[in-house]
């Protein structure tokens, strides 16, 4: 466990979060507009929404669960390394099947990025700060499992 992970997430505003509630009202509007304009009943009606809250059970929320706690350990690794001073950081990939760059249609490539090394205060080839860091593109930061590393380079320099 990360130290200050837990605080970073109670205080964060959750900005991923809120966009998946506000996909869920317009899923949840949509729905009851296209039940009224097939003229289904109440019961149907509510059978429509059902599915619309069922498709939230299962992965959509893994995936809000593991951005952002992904994000927060990220963030307290982060300001860690910092506060101890370390120079460079590492960027690590889950180096399995799933890691972005695998599959020629993702549209982010973190296969490239493992073993990446920036100095603590850099952002690494594909902008981001730290994984899961939501100044960058959607792409490389919704559902990344990557994490950052304190790096220490030997005496010629980065190793």
């Amino acid at each position: 466990m990360i130290l200050g992970t837990a605080s970073w997430l109670l205080g964060k505003v959750y900005t991923f979060s809120q966009s998946s509630i506000e996909a869920l009202v317009g899923d949840v509007a949509e729905s009851l507009s296209r039940s009224y304009e097939q003229g289904l009943g109440i019961r149907d009606a509510a059978n429509e929404l059902r599915e619309v809250f069922q498709g939230l059970k299962g992965s959509r929320l893994r995936l809000i669960a593991r951005t952002e706690i992904n994000q927060a350990q990220n963030e307290s690794a982060q300001r860690t390394m910092e506060g101890f001073g370390v120079q460079y950081k590492q960027w690590l990939t889950a180096r399995d099947s799933r890691v972005r760059g695998h599959d020629p249609r993702d549209k982010a490539n973190h296969i490239k990025l493992h073993g990446e090394v920036v100095g603590i205060h850099e952002r690494f080839s594909n902008g981001l700060y730290i994984p899961g860091d939501r100044t960058g593109p959607i792409v490389e930061w919704i559902n990344c499992r990557c994490r950052v590393r304190p790096y220490f380079s030997n005496s010629h320099g980065r190793s």
